[in-house]
Order: C-alpha cells, then structure tokens, then sequence
C-alpha cells in the first residue's frame, strides 16, 4: 500500500554499518531534550539504547522503528 510504513526503507546488516547517534544527536532527531531521554532509559521506557560502559547510545533504526510504534492511526 501507501503507508508511511511501507515507504520506509529497510535497513540490512548487507545496507552497511548503522548510524550511531550520541544521546544529544539522538534528542535532537526526536525533537526531545536529552533529560527527557535519560528520564525514559531510568523508567525502562522509550526508544531502545545500547549501553557500553558509561557510554550510552542509540541506532538511528531504533529511533524510526520506536517513532513509528507511537504512531496514531487518524479516526
């Protein structure tokens, strides 16, 4: 169909690397403040992240794939 769902590319470890966003670059894409992400990682909620170390990150994949989970469907 038309769907914004079937419209968005698929990304493939064969697509190449994933783009890795620091948790600003991350806000930024989700037009979010940066507290309010590292208020969602403490409540278990929001996007999925990845955590090495101190060091936490997101794959801009995850942040569509968790966008369009929020998704509301018009009446």
């Amino acid at each position: 169909g038309n769907s914004i769902m079937s419209r968005l590319p698929t990304t493939t470890v064969a697509d190449g690397p994933p783009t890795v966003l620091s948790i600003d670059e991350a806000a930024a894409y989700l037009r979010l403040s940066p507290h309010t992400l590292e208020l969602w990682r403490r409540q278990k909620k929001g996007p999925a992240h990845i955590k090495a170390g101190h060091h936490v990150v997101y794959l801009e994949r995850d942040l569509v794939s968790w966008l369009m989970l929020q998704r509301v469907e018009a009446p």
